[in-house]
């Protein structure tokens, strides 16, 4: 059985074990009688029709695709529009319309594996679209998040290190009520508090945590994902009529 110490969030994996071991090479004997049973083996596959080899003997032949094959079936999506966020942990995307309305402008600030960028970003959810327009500071587009309910898409001149279901996810995160988030997880836990930085909620699976969102009184929100040293930070911009 795969654990989730072979797996890192965001279904990142580690070589298999099996792998391994026939990599490192083994200087075990094998007895004599088992080599000559796989000589008259070998003798009778050459010599016959594969079709008329018995279940027992596929299945020693063929141990590794069978555990693959295995494997396949536990690890399979809930559903089409559900996105991997751990080894048995699924986010099943909400509708935009499961959302409240949102129409705002932030600086958005995100840092990954010591490297730091800044946008600004305009967030529109409506009933049928969530869209989030990335621009540089100069102003030139950066990148697009289009999510509709039906399909997520992230253009992007430049190949991102994040998947449009996986950003989707982490924005409902912070977005969506904690009630409505629930139904949406699928092997993972979802808990909230209220601490002095604010209205804290936090995905695990098991003891691990695998994001965190954390939205402040004045509208920051904080976005955190250990497993890919992923931070991302919305500030709210005032424009002359918030004044």
């Amino acid at each position: 059985m795969v654990t989730r110490a072979g797996l890192k969030t965001f279904g990142q994996f580690s070589p298999d074990s099996n792998a391994r071991k026939r990599e490192s090479g083994s200087n075990e004997r094998i007895p004599l009688a088992e080599r000559n049973t796989s000589s008259r083996l070998g003798s009778r596959l050459r010599g016959s029709d594969a079709s008329g080899l018995s279940g027992t003997v596929l299945y020693r032949l063929c141990p590794v695709a069978l555990l693959a094959f295995m494997l396949a079936g536990c690890v399979s999506a809930p559903g089409p529009q559900c996105v991997r966020l751990a080894y048995d942990g699924w986010f099943c995307l909400l509708a935009p319309a499961a959302l409240p309305a949102h129409e705002d402008t932030s600086l958005v600030s995100v840092s990954q594996n010591g490297t730091q960028k800044h946008f600004v970003g305009q967030l529109s959810i409506t009933q049928n679209k969530m869209t989030l327009a990335l621009f540089n500071l100069a102003g030139l587009p950066a990148a697009t998040l289009h999510w509709d309910g039906q399909k997520a898409t992230l253009r992007s001149p430049k190949k991102l290190a994040i998947e449009p279901k996986q950003l989707v996810a982490l924005l409902e995160l912070s977005l969506a009520a904690p009630e409505t988030l629930r139904r949406a997880l699928h092997g993972l836990t979802l808990s909230t508090a209220y601490t002095e930085s604010g209205e804290e909620r936090r995905l695990s699976d098991g003891s691990d945590l695998v994001a965190r969102a954390v939205m402040n009184a004045t509208g920051v929100t904080h976005i955190e994902v250990p497993g890919m040293q992923l931070e991302i930070m919305l500030t709210p911009l005032k424009s002359n009529t918030d004044e």
